[in-house]
């Protein structure tokens, strides 16, 4: 299923993940108490370890609540609905 994945750091500390398929509303949303357990979803979603790393690097330098997104890509829906993405 193609979908666009982004990632942000809340005030909290926590990580949230966002899912949506392309030019489609409402998006599921998954909250993550660290880094470390976001990391595990989206190299689970199949993004490359070395853009998952660049990306969540970035996250203490935007500030809270800024967008990081990934390119769109295609994810089998049974790993996004492994992942609690009901989509």
């Amino acid at each position: 299923m193609l979908v666009n994945v982004s990632v942000n750091r809340l005030n909290s500390g926590r990580v949230q993940i966002c899912v949506m398929k392309p030019q489609s509303n409402p998006h599921p949303v998954q909250t993550y108490p660290s880094v470390e357990e976001a990391r595990k979803v989206l190299l689970g979603f199949g993004i490359n370890e070395t853009d998952v790393d660049a990306t969540l690097k970035l996250l203490p330098e935007v500030g809270a609540n800024e967008t990081l997104r990934f390119s769109s890509m295609d994810v089998p829906q049974g790993n996004l609905w492994a992942q609690g993405f009901k989509l």
